[in-house]
């Protein structure tokens, strides 16, 4: 229905996403925004996901969020165009470092010589990034499905 009615003043991109899986759906979508010219305007309508598909594209909109112009929701009752907030996740560099070298059953020595941080930095980050959802600590740290994401 979106081809039929706009394909002619827009440049329409379908990808296949998985139904359930948000941490691969929020990935898929990252891969089609970043594929998208940085001079185009980025606008993103939720509204014919499915929930999952719909929560996977806002995470997505939410780690590109410098490059989202606007996020709509088109209210199914008065047909009313509903802006919500582009967020970011809040991370820093060093935090963002962690998340992208964390492998299973290492050493917090081995980290820390990795990503060169020092161990008294590296602990305060682990311990915001516990507060934060994105890693947890069960036999080792690991990423969370939201780590997973804010990794991206």
């Amino acid at each position: 229905q979106i081809k039929d009615n706009y394909s002619k003043v827009l440049e329409i991109k379908e990808k296949k996403i998985p139904v359930y899986d948000i941490v691969k759906i929020t990935e898929k979508c990252v891969e089609l925004i970043d594929a998208i010219p940085t001079k185009d305007r980025i606008f993103i309508n939720i509204t014919p996901s499915r929930k999952t598909q719909a929560i996977g594209l806002l995470y997505a909109d939410y780690k590109r969020a410098k490059l989202i112009h606007k996020i709509i929701y088109i209210s199914e009752e008065k047909n009313e165009i509903i802006t919500l907030p582009v967020l970011e996740f809040s991370i820093t560099d060093s935090q963002q470092q962690i998340l992208e070298n964390l492998k299973p059953e290492q050493s917090i020595n081995d980290l820390a010589n990795k990503i060169k941080q020092s161990k008294a930095m590296l602990y305060r980050n682990i311990k915001e990034l516990k507060e934060k959802g994105l890693i947890e600590e069960e036999n080792g740290l690991k990423l969370t499905d939201a780590g997973k994401i804010a990794k991206m």
